[in-house]
């Protein structure tokens, strides 16, 4: 699959729900499903299994969703404990 790159203006930051910019004359949202009038179906599912998920598209359009995971590594359990155990001043 090809996607055209194009020149992106007027960036902005949203804090907490992603960032902002103009593609042509339509303001694009990679970010929080938060921006979008329409979300997309499995959002919820997604969630559901641990993933932060991200659209990417207009208010009006979504294009893309994005789901993210951190895996559970072999030492959390170490680490945890040992933050448990110390001493906080």
């Amino acid at each position: 699959m090809f996607i055209e790159m194009s020149e992106v203006f007027k960036f902005q930051s949203h804090t907490g729900k992603g960032i902002s910019g103009l593609i042509g004359d339509k303001r694009h949202f990679p970010g929080s499903p938060s921006h979008f009038t329409l979300v997309p179906a499995g959002i919820d599912s997604l969630h559901g299994e641990g993933k932060t998920v991200m659209v990417f598209g207009t208010v009006e359009t979504p294009l893309a969703l994005v789901a993210v995971a951190d895996e559970v590594r072999e030492t959390s359990m170490a680490v945890i404990i040992h933050l448990h155990r110390m001493e906080w001043s």
